[in-house]
Order: C-alpha cells, then structure tokens, then sequence
C-alpha cells in the first residue's frame, strides 16, 4: 500500500504553493476596509500587515515568499471566499456605476421619452430637479457647464438606482 501523501508529485505541490503565494499576494493588495474583512490568523495577519507596509521590491517579494510559507499550514478556503466576496461585490459596483452613467447619458441625449421611461422605472424621482439640470445641459454654452450640469443629472440618477 501507498501513503497517497507520497503519490502527489512535486510539480502538484510546486502548482499548491504558487496558488497559495498568488492568494497572499491579492490580500495584501486590497484595501484596508477590504484587508480587514479577511479572516486570518494572528501570525498572517501580522505578515501582511508587515507587507503592506514593505515598499521596496526585494523586501516585499521575501515577505510574500513568507506569506506563502504560512498560508501552507492553514485552511485557504475561508480566506479564498472571503477574497470572492469581495470580488464579486466589486463587480456588482461596476455594473451599477455603468447602468448609471447609461441613463446619465441617455437623459442628457434622448429626448422626453427616456424621461418618461426612467420615471416610470424609479416613480420616487423629483422630475422637477431632474428636468431643469437636462434642460440647463441642452441650454449650456461651454463645455465646463456641459460637464457640471452632466454631473448633476449622475447625481439625480444616482439617487435613485442603488
């Protein structure tokens, strides 16, 4: 009989830890509302807080070698949802700002109908503010207003998609 620890070859393993370091590395990447929310062990949360801070590249490239090293000897799979989570909620926020910005421009492009469909998808929407900032974009002579007034109806619409 064989250990089945023994038949795993080296290049599995070798493939595990790259896996391992590459996870270390998007952690210590992310940013601090985001780092917090990982749950770690005292001694790699120490490791990456150290990393975080590391800004020369040789020092950094051994402290994630480090980082590595210790996420070998702990379960990845909580960290690995979290890192998805976090992931996932970004993308979410991606795709809000694009569906945003896509009626920001087709208030300001479109004309009475695109109005009269955002209001009836959003019905809470003050129509007053909304009309008057569509209006003072169509009216607005130099380019500085165009974007003002454009940043004003992204406000309005921003308000209302969350």
């Amino acid at each position: 009989m064989t250990d089945p620890e023994l038949d795993i070859s080296k290049t599995t393993i070798k493939k595990e830890m790259t896996e391992l370091k590459q996870l270390g590395d998007k952690i210590v990447a992310l940013t601090d509302g985001q780092f917090k929310t990982i749950p770690l062990d005292e001694k790699l949360f120490d490791a990456m807080t150290l990393a975080r801070k590391i800004t020369k590249h040789g020092g950094l490239k051994r402290q994630l070698q480090y980082i590595g090293k210790l996420m070998r000897h702990i379960d990845p799979e909580p960290i690995r949802s979290a890192l998805e989570a976090i992931e996932s909620g970004h993308k979410e926020n991606t795709q809000l700002f694009h569906q945003k910005e896509q009626w920001r421009d087709e208030l300001l492009n479109g004309g009475a109908d695109k109005l009269t469909e955002f209001i009836s998808l959003y019905p809470d929407t003050e129509l007053q503010p909304l009309r008057q900032a569509i209006r003072n974009h169509k009216n607005a002579k130099n380019e500085a207003k165009k974007v003002q007034t454009a940043r004003i109806v992204y406000k309005l619409v921003s308000e209302q998609i969350t």
